[in-house]
């Protein structure tokens, strides 16, 4: 995620359930997935059928009960994601439930942040390999990373 853009970043969903990404997905009246497999993280756990569901993805979706997208865009996700991006036209506006939750995750962020600084024992610890990649690390870098235990620590 571009530092630009981190505050709006809630970080993971799944797992536990109990994330920001999660309570915002409670919270949502629109849920786009882009590349959504139902194999890695099932519907029943993040899908109350209370929001508008969009699928976006080179095949079509995998249905069942409790993943019915309203809207299926299959294609070149790239293009397709490029062209709903210049349709929208106003400004996000967050509730302030939504609001109050990336701020929380953001004071989670920084306290993470401080605790990976601070560790400097010989086994590394996963905080001190986020950290230290944050360091490093500026906007014109990808990085990318399968989402092993050390996801439970960003």
């Amino acid at each position: 995620v571009r530092q630009d853009h981190f505050s709006r970043f809630a970080g993971r969903v799944g797992l536990f359930n109990n994330q920001a990404g999660d309570r915002l997905l409670q919270q949502a009246d629109l849920i786009v997935t882009i590349g959504y497999s139902p194999v890695e993280y099932e519907p029943a756990m993040w899908n109350s059928g209370n929001a508008t569901l969009i699928h976006i993805d080179v095949i079509p979706a995998e249905t069942d009960n409790r993943y019915l997208p309203d809207a299926e865009l299959v294609g070149d996700i790239a293009a397709t994601v490029r062209k709903l991006a210049a349709r929208i036209t106003a400004p996000l506006q967050l509730t302030p439930e939504a609001a109050t939750i990336l701020e929380d995750r953001q004071q989670q962020r920084k306290l993470l942040a401080m605790q990976g600084a601070s560790l400097n024992q010989f086994a590394l610890h996963p905080l001190r390999i986020v950290r230290a990649m944050q360091d490093i690390i500026n906007s014109d870098v990808s990085l990318t990373v399968d989402m092993g235990s050390f996801h439970i620590w960003i």
